[in-house]
């Protein structure tokens, strides 16, 4: 609803509610139950409020007609003959008729005989007239209700906890005339009602500045003189003389003396005082030369002309910073932030009109930690670094984009120049880390446990994987983060079949051009349709997009999809950046309702991540005759291509070659989201874990290690289940095994080393979990006597 007041949503409301019957031709009216009493204490605002809206409110009570208050007869009386000689209370030129009925329920309409006699006698208005209730759920209307209700009332977004409903009743009449814009766009609790029941002459001096006259008229006349005579004690102005409106605005714009806490309450929530805001504006316009008297020239804080001023200003500057290498761009950016910085608190600021400003923390932040490359020298080192630091790199960089809102392109340049030098030599190093590692970095299939529904996110890249976890741990729902390899190349056609429940069933050929494997059991190329009947056939029970069903039993294995991320970045490249927080809420409460209806266990995995590249790809040319099919980074090369083109094999068929580029650059201009390549942003994908056991890896633990020449037992603390103990020279490489034989009997392990090795060499113990990451590891020599 789009209503700019309680009051004129409230009217809205009742006179939607008055359409069933208006123009029937009969005496007719509409009954209002209020069970709780909520809406008879502020009978007398409502009444002559709502009358300015054709709405005439009468309320079931002893006789007071002059109040529009009185018993079953005289209501009859107003409604049926309004014109009678000497009938007191009606309101003239009333459109509509609404009888509030305190302390009666709609249910007890239902059922008459409950009710007194006076009141049995307006039983039949229901039928006449209707019901003002809730219709969604046939509920009678609270203050709280009407102001949550998206349909037929105002669709605030309020808590709702008895603490809440309560202080919105008691701040009824006090939020009647209230300007609701500054509401919508934030959760309302018990606090912010309450903050209405007390008195707050800054926060009434600014109402008076918005509008004058609808100020003075929501005050009586000694409430009125009362708040005249504090403002003109506390600021030295008389509110009845003329032009003091004038001299008002002026003063506030100084922020001298008093007046510093009506600007602090101003700066506070200017979207609740925009009418103030714009009377600064027009006070301050150049034009209108200098109105403001002593106003110190170019201050961003208070004029919104200076502020302007300054964001063009610095347009320019992050404009030319693409210009500079990068450290160079880096040591721009921070001297920027420190001139900049003072900005972001504005009230101009919060009404969105310093969005470089703004930028320019995250953009810091993303300059500092480009500083650095990613360490790791081998592809299990450098993934284990990403997934916990690197990340935050690529979320500064989604942060920077965000906050610069409709100036993204100014920011995106700026970044740009950060991130490219950061993020190109990262993925050449990834790229040779994983062809040195070969074969021992192909993923295999998620071990699915019973009891566990799988959750797919398409493009769920590591940084939103934080996110999400961290969203969930905060809730209360415990989620453990770890991490996997995507399969290549990162697309989702190669990708998603292998983290499905089915996905021990893929393996071969299927579609090459589209880059689908095969699923064996049927036959045909892994398409989302054969996927989802492979799963049925199994017994694995599958959802519809986003459905919310419970399991059909606690062993039950199941299996959803959620997400637009992937979509969202196709379709709106740096846009993308400003929906990653919606998109990860949307995210998080779907997997809260699924452990909501009895999912013991929600395991969240996705196919790829992606790159975001600010200004753009660089441009990689392939001759279109050695290509068999092309996407921006991943194409599938003829078999006669040119040998020196270089190529990694599919993951389901090494015959099958796969372009890519050799760092952060694609086969085609111009496009600022991609995926499909080797990169960390792309390949180390997050899988997340959510309720049941999400701990127990963590607290499995090596007790002890004693060697008898090339044979090794290992003993184990902690609950044990589905680990593996390796051998390694390096702790992070899956490559360096040396071990060549191991049995694992409860907590011990007994594993023998390969004779080529020799006693005395220095080896790592680790335990692997069933994703693949390092759970444990100790350092030890072979045949070492403890």
């Amino acid at each position: 609803m789009s209503d700019r007041t309680l009051i004129l949503g409230l009217a809205r409301a009742l006179i939607d509610s008055a359409q069933t019957f208006a123009g029937e031709g009969w005496p007719a009216a509409l009954v209002w139950p209020d069970p709780e009493r909520q809406w008879f204490p502020a009978f007398a605002d409502l009444r002559r409020r709502l009358a300015s809206q054709r709405v005439a409110l009468y309320s079931l009570g002893d006789y007071a007609p002059d109040d529009g208050i009185g018993p079953a007869v005289w209501i009859r009386c107003v409604i049926e003959a309004p014109d009678a000689p000497g009938l007191k209370g009606v309101i003239a030129g009333a459109a509509y008729s609404v009888v509030l009925l305190p302390g009666i329920s709609w249910r007890d309409l239902r059922e008459p005989l409950t009710l007194t006699k006076s009141a049995q006698m307006l039983v039949d208005m229901q039928y006449r007239g209707d019901v003002f209730r809730q219709r969604r759920q046939a509920r009678d209307w609270t203050v709280a209700t009407f102001l949550r209700d998206p349909d037929q009332g105002l669709g605030l977004e309020v808590a709702t906890d008895s603490r809440t409903d309560e202080s919105a009743r008691r701040a009824l009449a006090g939020i009647l005339d209230l300007p609701l814009d500054g509401w919508r766009q934030r959760r309302l609790s018990a606090d912010d009602f309450d903050s209405l029941l007390v008195e707050d002459k800054e926060r009434d001096l600014l109402r008076w500045i918005a509008d004058p006259d609808a100020a003075r008229a929501g005050m009586a006349g000694a409430a009125w003189s009362a708040f005249c005579d504090q403002i003109e004690r506390d600021y030295r102005i008389d509110l009845e003389q003329k032009g003091a409106l004038q001299t008002t605005i002026e003063r506030l714009a100084r922020r001298s003396g008093a007046w510093v806490r009506s600007w602090n309450r101003l700066a506070a929530e200017p979207q609740q005082f925009r009418s103030v805001c714009e009377r600064i504006r027009e006070a301050t316009a150049p034009k209108q030369g200098n109105l403001l008297g002593g106003l110190e020239e170019g201050d961003p804080v208070t004029s919104p002309h200076d502020n302007a001023l300054a964001e063009k200003i610095l347009t320019q500057e992050l404009s030319g910073i693409a210009q500079l290498p990068n450290r160079e761009a880096a040591a721009k950016i921070i001297a920027l932030e420190e001139r900049h910085r003072g900005r972001r608190d504005t009230l101009w600021a919060k009404l969105g009109e310093a969005r470089l400003a703004q930028a320019l923390e995250p953009l810091t932040r993303l300059a500092a930690a480009t500083e650095a490359a990613l360490p790791g020298d081998d592809l299990a080192a450098i993934a284990t670094a990403y997934c916990e630091e690197g990340w935050r790199v690529d979320r500064a960089l989604m942060e920077t984009i965000a906050a610069a809102g409709t100036r993204e392109d100014v920011v995106a340049r700026a970044a740009g120049a950060l991130y490219r030098p950061w993020v190109d030599p990262l993925a050449r190093r990834f790229r040779a880390a994983l062809e040195a590692v070969g074969d021992a970095a192909r993923p295999h299939p998620p071990i699915i446990e019973p009891g566990t529904l799988v959750l797919f996110v398409d493009g769920l890249r590591m940084d939103v994987g934080h996110a999400l976890a961290d969203r969930l741990n905060n809730a209360g729902v415990p989620a453990a983060l770890g991490w996997r390899l995507s399969p290549v190349p990162s697309v989702t056609a190669t990708a998603k079949p292998l983290v499905t429940p089915v996905g021990d069933s893929i393996a071969g050929r299927g579609k090459v051009e589209a880059l689908q494997p095969l699923e064996t059991s049927s036959g045909k190329p892994a398409s989302l349709d054969v996927l989802r009947k492979a799963m049925l056939a199994r017994g694995i029970q599958v959802l519809d997009r986003n459905g919310v069903l419970p399991p059909e039993k606690d062993t039950s294995i199941g299996y959803a999809e959620c997400g637009n991320i992937d979509n969202d970045g196709h379709n709106m490249g740096l846009r993308l950046a400003g929906q990653l927080v919606a998109e990860v809420t949307r995210i998080a409460e779907y997997v809260v309702a699924l452990k909501a209806v009895g999912w013991g266990r929600v395991r969240v995995v996705t196919d790829h991540g992606w790159l975001l590249m600010p200004g753009g790809f660089e441009p990689v040319r392939l001759p279109p005759s050695a290509v068999i099919a092309k996407g921006s980074r991943a194409a599938i090369l003829q078999e006669n291509a040119a040998a020196e083109l270089t190529f990694i094999p599919w993951h389901w068929d090494k015959s099958v070659r796969i372009a890519v580029p050799p760092g952060a650059e694609a086969f085609r201009a111009g496009e600022v989201y991609s995926h499909g390549g080797l990169s960390p942003q792309e390949c180390v994908i997050p899988d997340i874990v959510v309720g049941g056991e999400t701990t127990a890896a963590g607290t499995l633990r090596i007790s002890s290690i004693s060697w008898r020449r090339l044979r090794l037992t290992v003993e184990l603390s902690g609950e044990v289940r589905d680990f593996t103990v390796e051998v390694r020279r390096k702790e992070r490489d899956p490559a360096s095994r040396v071990d060549v034989a191991s049995t694992i009997e409860g907590t011990r392990a007994r594993l023998t080393v390969s004779d080529e090795i020799e006693e005395g060499d220095p080896v790592l113990v680790v335990i692997i979990d069933r994703h693949g990451s390092v759970i444990d590891a100790r350092a030890t020599r072979v045949g070492e006597r403890v």
